[in-house]
């Protein structure tokens, strides 16, 4: 069998999304380690095997490869502990930061419905009932209002940037569907991935008015559904409505989100389910 080539790329880890992406590949080019990210979303597939056989590949030179593993493995076990590299937006990869530098606001501004501050070389994009600041030239993104609850973590990062990046110029379908409802979502949205709305089960499984209140906190609207329902706009092309049915001698309380049909033209799966991660973690504080 003819040896590898010390350059020659190899796989080293099976990547569950691009949160993990962006993690690893970050780490490990902070130790001087060449690293491709290898989606399966770049294919012909569109996605098609991602359930089968994960987000994607990182690969790294084969001279490299038993460092790499090493770290990863040790990355993995600290995340698994409860280590704080998915709250750290310096781990974001960086490569969105420079496609963002490289955008036409106005296109962005028209596109994702934000403003631009040619002065300051700034987006200020309405979130909720906020409006975050993301300044392209330093990689930061903050809450104008220094009181704000809302934190500067990895997952916000990611998601702004990608509404940034990806937001297209389309009108809301008013069609609302649950996350099996989008593209992929009935396979992408179980296990690690699932909604994370168990905590609001458990806060507000009898407080049908504390739900609908710790909504209004975010700029919500109510929606007759469920046993108490409202609708907020995490950005100006992505509504969300949270649905609560109140635990019964039955059954147990149940949250379930909402979308409008077109939020698989804005954000991928992974980045739906950080966006629900930011919101949720928003309505428990």
């Amino acid at each position: 069998m003819k040896d590898r080539s010390p350059d020659e790329f190899v796989s080293v880890h099976t990547l569950a999304n691009q949160f993990e992406a962006d993690l690893l590949k970050g780490a490990l080019e902070n130790e001087g380690i060449p690293v491709i990210v290898r989606s399966f979303h770049d294919t012909a597939y569109d996605g098609i095997y991602i359930p089968q056989k994960g987000w994607g590949r990182l690969l790294v030179p084969e001279v490299h490869r038993e460092k790499s593993e090493s770290l990863i493995c040790q990355i993995l076990e600290d995340i698994e502990k409860g280590g704080s590299r998915y709250e750290n937006p310096r781990n974001i990869d960086p490569v969105l930061w420079e496609n963002l530098l490289v955008q036409v606001p106005e296109d962005v501004v028209k596109r994702a419905r934000v403003k631009y501050d040619d002065r300051g070389g700034v987006y200020k994009i309405p979130f909720l009932n906020e409006t975050l600041i993301c300044n392209p030239r330093d990689r930061l993104i903050f809450p104008e209002n220094p009181r704000s609850r809302i934190t500067s973590d990895f997952q916000l990062y990611l998601v702004v940037l990608t509404y940034l990046l990806e937001a297209k110029d389309v009108e809301l379908s008013n069609v609302y569907v649950n996350e099996k409802g989008i593209k992929g979502g009935e396979f992408f949205f179980k296990g690690p991935h699932k909604l994370s709305t168990g905590k609001l089960e458990s806060r507000y499984r009898k407080d049908e008015k504390g739900f609908f209140r710790a909504g209004e906190k975010l700029g919500g609207e109510k929606v007759a559904l469920g046993d108490a329902a409202f609708k907020v706009w995490p950005f100006p092309r992505i509504p969300l409505i949270y649905i609560l049915w109140m635990e019964d001698d039955e059954f147990p309380a149940s949250v379930s989100v909402n979308f409008d049909s077109t939020i698989e033209q804005h954000l991928p799966l992974d980045v739906i389910w950080g966006l629900v991660n930011v919101v949720s973690g928003l309505l428990l504080k």
